[in-house]
């Protein structure tokens, strides 16, 4: 599966009110984890607005939430200095110092 298509189309659907059982990403997800005999999944804390956690544990997938607030804080573009961003941020803010800011301090 292409994840990012699946999202975006399912997401178009449900604004025009023709999502189908088939189509729920929740599901999705699961099948995903499930077909690369996953059993265990880490998500950032953002995906707690629309991951179900029970359709994983249901399926023996253990769900782990990332912690980002022990992160070495790197300068940004915009302050306050926010966490709860992808490694894009650290990528675009910090260029080839990018090593010294990953991991937990």
């Amino acid at each position: 599966y292409d994840f990012d298509w699946y999202v975006f189309g399912y997401e178009y659907k449900k604004a025009k009110n023709e999502v189908k059982e088939e189509d729920n990403i929740y599901l999705k997800y699961s099948e995903l984890l499930l077909k690369a005999k996953a059993t265990d999944y880490i998500s950032g804390p953002a995906a707690k607005d629309y991951l179900k956690e029970e359709l994983l544990t249901s399926n023996g997938i253990n769900l782990h939430w990332m912690d980002y607030s022990n992160y070495r804080e790197y300068p940004q573009l915009h302050p306050p200095f926010e966490h709860t961003v992808t490694i894009l941020d650290v990528l675009f803010n910090n260029g080839p110092n990018t090593l010294n800011f990953l991991g937990n301090t």
